[in-house]
């Protein structure tokens, strides 16, 4: 182990490759990794690889949001968020701080949303001065999502954790999101 590490970290290394054998399943993000940890834990049995998002750039369609969006906004700058529009995701929140983006860019929000939260965060865009750059579109199938998802300048992951224990895991369930992987594997930048 490398004296670099911290203790918590040596500690939950030392302890997986103690109680490695006792695992019926094992998952890690890179076959590097999994081959790494089946030397030094002395693991008998090949390593199983799950991909999270089993997509390269090369096969993926081609970008489609832009045509989907006004055409004054051909040369923006677009920033798309996927997935459940909710108050716990965080949309309101990074509507708010549109004030402080680029002018060139417009925030496209693409999922389900109640009737009342959206008119909710009209009314937040109207107040922030934001409601001519902030875009709602339909949900779109899966297939349609990765040429949508291509066509983004930025990928976001918004999620506020909430105080209730229903919500306890959004605590640090962002950085795990497939929303993030999707991203990358679209080779779109994104921001959790």
């Amino acid at each position: 182990l490398s004296p670099r590490l911290g203790p918590g970290t040596r500690r939950d290394i030392e302890y997986a490759r103690q109680h490695a054998g006792e695992q019926d399943l094992v998952i890690f993000p890179d076959e590097h990794r999994a081959r790494m940890f089946q030397r030094d834990a002395g693991l008998r049995e090949e390593p199983v690889l799950a991909m999270n998002c089993p997509r390269l750039l090369e096969d993926l369609p081609a970008a489609d949001l832009k045509p989907r969006l006004d055409p004054r906004f051909a040369k923006f700058r677009t920033v798309l968020y996927v997935g459940t529009i909710g108050p716990d995701r965080g949309v309101e929140e990074s509507i708010r701080s549109m004030k402080f983006w680029p002018r060139d860019s417009v925030l496209v929000l693409m999922g389900p949303c109640s009737d009342a939260y959206r008119e909710h965060l009209v009314s937040v865009t109207r107040q922030v001065q934001t409601a001519d750059r902030t875009v709602f579109l339909e949900p779109v199938s899966p297939g349609e999502l990765w040429s949508v998802r291509r066509g983004a300048d930025l990928a976001v992951t918004l999620m506020v954790p909430g105080e209730n224990e229903r919500n306890l895991w959004l605590r640090y369930s962002a950085g795990t999101s497939n929303k993030r992987f999707e991203a990358m594997a679209a080779g779109v930048a994104q921001v959790t």
